[in-house]
């Protein structure tokens, strides 16, 4: 087993085993700007990614934003833009086309700054 997101599941992961890719993900937070930080708000994360960040205020989780129960959200840049969003990191494989085209990859693990 690996830690992570797990190969042909787009809505799972292993909770087992994420210090190998704890290092990847502030990695990648750092690129993008992302804090684990009270101050940070509204951070759009998913089921792996939001442990790691759970100082952060109000967080969204990628799944309601990307439509999956928020299926009224139209514009999701606007709203994200709209709720003063800090940023985002979660799987890839969750981001509509508008916001993955802003977003920093790495793997399956993607970001994007403050909206």
């Amino acid at each position: 087993y690996r830690g992570g997101y797990l190969a042909n599941q787009n809505l799972s992961v292993s909770a087992i085993r994420t210090s190998e890719i704890s290092g990847r993900i502030e990695k990648l937070a750092a690129q993008c700007g992302i804090k684990n930080d009270p101050k940070w708000k509204h951070v759009v994360l998913d089921d792996l990614t939001y442990s790691f960040f759970g100082k952060t205020k109000e967080p969204f989780h990628a799944l309601y934003i990307m439509g999956f129960w928020g299926t009224d959200i139209t514009d999701k840049v606007q709203f994200l833009k709209d709720n003063q969003s800090s940023g985002l990191i979660s799987s890839c494989r969750l981001l509509e086309p508008e916001i993955l085209n802003l977003a920093t990859e790495d793997g399956e693990l993607c970001c994007v700054g403050r909206f």
